[in-house]
Parts: structure tokens; C-alpha cells; sequence
């Protein structure tokens, strides 16, 4: 019997669990030699992992790839195209061990020759989304290699598929335009303008947002056009953040395509957050100088004491008193109760806010 590590989330994810776990006796994938390769068919996805895979060295050619990729685990691939035209590499599925994901490199060249190799396109970004490669011009029936390494040592499933359909989040492109972000304590207003000759290419947006490990689809917005036909090029989109920052990013699509607008990260001002009205309490107090006073905040519905303040009032210091209280809010308390006493005569009130 074995555990399912803490990381498995999905019936996917355990799936792979339980293939880690029995990774000591799991044998390579059959395309961890070169020799092996396996071939790509247009839009035929291919599952693997890179579970026991290793470093096949003398096939590499480590001057090519310079820093983009530290290969660790890899296994190999090949594909062709009969016609030229727009082609893609999706990645998409992958459950992994750690945070990196798998990274790509493609290259021409005579199989395990080194000195043969030309480089034709590397990605290493260490993450898990799915994702796909715009693959530069490519030339009919000329053979490419295709060689996948866990990203700094990650072990990962994944599926694979040479496409003329682009899928998953568009990765080392440029961006059309600048994405702009303005907040207003947690609200963020995410802004783009899409270049006029773009208008009649496009249908609509995704907007994706990753607080943790993966981005995530937090909306779709239609391309707008009026009725003389004429594309609406600005667009807006209000999000709230509930953490201390989130990424953005925004892409199009239209006509088969799907392209990178732009990326863009929201911050909260956490010095502005706190002293919003919503997070302050403040009492205005009228006592004699030296009278012993004492403060007590309660969450009014638990009837649970929060914080307690004795002092002794100095009306130039302690006319005014504010308390900040956005951490009791974001642990949800919304309903307070404020016990004011003298406890030089023993005579007290109450004040009640609702923040």
C-alpha cells in the first residue's frame, strides 16, 4: 500500500500520484532514446510523462540551447508538415510534482549529429498552464526534432500535438498593446486599446488571472463593433483582488487565431487599504485630562473580545482615537462593539459600528 501525496488534486493529478509513487519500478518511456522518437501527427495528441526519463548527452548540443533549457529528464519527438502555413506546439494536462512544468526545444538537424543541430524555437517559463507555441515558418517534409525536459527537475504527465489550431495560453509572443492596470484599494481596472488594423480579426478576449501556481479564466468579453461595422477598440474590465497582488493576462481571438494582447500585474496598496474609512473605526473622546480610560473592541455578533487599550487621557494625545481593524474584517468580522469606560468613575457607553 502507498500514500497519494498532498499535491494531487484531480482524478488526473491522482492518477499521476499513484505513478509517482510506483516510479521505482515504472520503466522509461519508450522515446527517452532518440532512437525512440516519436512522431507528432497533425492535431493527434500524445500523453507521456517524464517520470525515470534521462539525459541522453551526446545527442545534445548544449551551445545551441545557451540558458534556455537545463535539460534533466527529456525525452524526443519528431514531426512534419506537408504544406507550409500557421503550425503550433500545445502542451496541455500537465500534473506535476513541483510548480515548473515541462519546458520545449525544437531543432533541425540529423538525429543525435550535435554539430548538425540549427535552432528552431526553445521555451523554458516554469509553469504549468496550458500552453501553446507559435512555431516560426516551417519548411514541407523537412523533418523536425522535438525534445521535453521537467523543468529544473520537475516530474510531470503532460499531452503534446502538432496543430494548426492553436490552444491554451499563447507563451513567448509579443504583445499587441499595453495592458494597463489602476487600482482603487482592492479594484482593479484592467484597460486595453487593440491597434485599429486589428479590428476586423477579431472576435473577443479572454482575460486570465493567477494568483498561485496557474492562470486561470476569470472572463470573456465580446469584440464590439457598431453598426456601420467600425471595431470598439477600447475595453475595460473590473476585477476585485482578495490577495496582495494577481497577473493578467489578456488574449484575443478571432478567425483561428489566438494572440497575446498583453500582460499586466495588480497590486494592492496595502498603506492606502488600511487607512480606508471601510477599515477604521475612530471615537472622538471627551474626558478630563488624567482620567483612566479603557477601550475594548468586541465582534459584536460573537460577542468575542478583540483588543483591549488602557490609558490615561491626555486630551491633546487622546481626543481623537482610531483603531484599525481591516485584519478583524478580512477574518470577517463586520459588526463591532466599542465599550468606552472611565475607570476613575466607573461610567461607561457603548458605540456600534457596521463596517
Amino acid at each position: 500500500m502507498f500514500m497519494i501525496p498532498m499535491f494531487c488534486k484531480s482524478w488526473l493529478a491522482v492518477v499521476f500520484c499513484i505513478i509517482l509513487s510506483c516510479a521505482s519500478v515504472q520503466a522509461q518511456v519508450v522515446n527517452d532514446d532518440i532512437e525512440n522518437r516519436l512522431v507528432l501527427n497533425m492535431n493527434e495528441p500524445i500523453g507521456s510523462n517524464t517520470i525515470n526519463s534521462t539525459v541522453q548527452w551526446k545527442c545534445l548540443n548544449q551551445d545551441l540551447t545557451r540558458s534556455c533549457v537545463k535539460f534533466h529528464n527529456d525525452q524526443w519527438f519528431e514531426f512534419s508538415v506537408e504544406e507550409g502555413g500557421e503550425y503550433f506546439i500545445n502542451v496541455s494536462g500537465q500534473e506535476c510534482k513541483d510548480i515548473w512544468g515541462v519546458q520545449v526545444l525544437i531543432f533541425t538537424g540529423e538525429p543525435c549529429v550535435p554539430k548538425t543541430y540549427e535552432l528552431v524555437t526553445c521555451y523554458s517559463d516554469g509553469n504549468k498552464d496550458d500552453i501553446f507555441i507559435r512555431l516560426p515558418a516551417l519548411s514541407p517534409g523537412v523533418k523536425y526534432l522535438l525534445n521535453v525536459d521537467g523543468y529544473l527537475h520537475d516530474l510531470c504527465s503532460f499531452a503534446i500535438e502538432l496543430s494548426d489550431t492553436p490552444k491554451g495560453l499563447p507563451v513567448a509572443e509579443p504583445e499587441m498593446t499595453e495592458v494597463e492596470v489602476r487600482m482603487n484599494l482592492r479594484v482593479a481596472e484592467i484597460t486595453w486599446e487593440i491597434p485599429e488594423d486589428m479590428g476586423n480579426e477579431l472576435n473577443g478576449y479572454e482575460i486570465w488571472k493567477r494568483t498561485g501556481e496557474q492562470f486561470e479564466l476569470r472572463a470573456q468579453l465580446p469584440h464590439e463593433r457598431n453598426a456601420m461595422g467600425d471595431s470598439r477598440l477600447r475595453y475595460l474590465l473590473i476585477d476585485t483582488l482578495f490577495t496582495d497582488q494577481a497577473d493578467y493576462r489578456v488574449v484575443a481571438s478571432g478567425q483561428s487565431k489566438r494572440l497575446l494582447v498583453g500582460n499586466v500585474t495588480a497590486r494592492i496598496d496595502k498603506i492606502a487599504l488600511a487607512e480606508a474609512p471601510e477599515n477604521n473605526i475612530t471615537l472622538n473622546l471627551d474626558f478630563r485630562n488624567g482620567d483612566p480610560i479603557l477601550i475594548e473592541l468586541w465582534d459584536a455578533d460573537e460577542d468575542r473580545l478583540l483588543t483591549t487599550n488602557r490609558f490615561t487621557f491626555d486630551a491633546a494625545k487622546n481626543g481623537s482615537v482610531t483603531y484599525r481593524i481591516m485584519r478583524f474584517r478580512e477574518e470577517g468580522v463586520h459588526f463591532f462593539k466599542v465599550m468606552i469606560r472611565n475607570e476613575r468613575t466607573g461610567k461607561g457607553t457603548l458605540q456600534f459600528f457596521e463596517k
